[in-house]
């Protein structure tokens, strides 16, 4: 940035600090893009080419990113350049709110209220191949859920010990059929390999109502539809009118993943 102070920040800040066009500001610019983009049913793809950098969804967790931006923040402005770097406060901002507009994405899918509504939460550590589960985006989500009146059950192949012993209050499953019996609605929050390749249609005779939200953008959608689920994720357009999903068909929700 031209500034000695920066250089003592990124000196003083990390002893390595790798930064590229699109490291911090990319994933929330881009997830803000695709929010406008799929409230107005514009496809992602054709508002920026960026998109195809990587898949937007849920946003990052676990105890280092958002702990390191943070403190960047804080040792930006005790040099007085905080302003420079306010950026980095809306990455971490944004982070969050992807959050909560997966659970107001769940509510508006199952009626517009949790309350007596069984939920599957499939995966509970932040990132998959991991049994971390601080800072977990998919922990955070069913909590939420949870506080207003929903019946959370999770499963993680990995990480369901850490998770009971984090979040003692939540319900978990050990087998994924186990966790979607009976099930409103089923959340992929974490994008574990064995979630991929789940079979929809015998997942379709577990549940109550043949509802998923991809909060991962991974799922194979065209499988998903013709199990006569319906799909909703972030970053496609559709479903828009959840009072159609109510039905238990599947909606012809555009799939606009780059």
């Amino acid at each position: 940035m031209g500034s000695h102070t920066c250089v003592e920040l990124l000196r003083n800040g990390y002893e390595v600090v790798v930064v590229d066009d699109h490291s911090n500001s990319s994933p929330g610019a881009l997830d803000e893009v695709q929010k406008l983009a799929v409230d107005h049913l514009v496809p992602v793809p054709q508002c920026t080419s960026a998109a195809a950098a990587g898949y937007r969804g849920l946003g990052f967790g676990g105890c280092c990113l958002s702990k390191d931006i943070r403190a960047f923040i804080v040792r930006a402005s005790e040099l007085g350049v905080g302003q420079a770097l306010g950026f980095l406060k809306e990455v971490d901002e944004i982070n969050v709110r992807r959050r909560e507009r997966v659970v107001e994405m769940a509510r508006q899918l199952v009626g517009g209220s949790f309350l007596g509504r069984n939920v599957a939460v499939l995966g509970a550590a932040f990132k998959p191949d991991s049994d971390d589960v601080r800072d977990s985006p998919a922990l955070s989500v069913a909590t939420a859920i949870q506080q207003r009146g929903g019946r959370v059950r999770v499963h993680d192949p990995e990480a369901l010990d850490n998770a009971r012993a984090s979040h003692p209050g939540l319900d978990y499953a050990r087998e994924v059929s186990k966790a979607c019996e009976r099930a409103d609605i089923v959340l992929h929050l974490t994008d574990w390999k064995q979630y991929r390749e789940l079979d929809p249609a015998a997942l379709a005779e577990t549940v109550s109502h043949a509802r998923i939200l991809d909060g991962r953008n991974v799922l194979p959608t065209d499988s998903w539809r013709a199990a006569g689920w319906t799909v909703r994720g972030l970053g496609r357009a559709g479903c828009l009118n959840c009072s159609t999903a109510l039905s238990g068909g599947g909606t012809e929700d555009a799939d606009l993943r780059a």
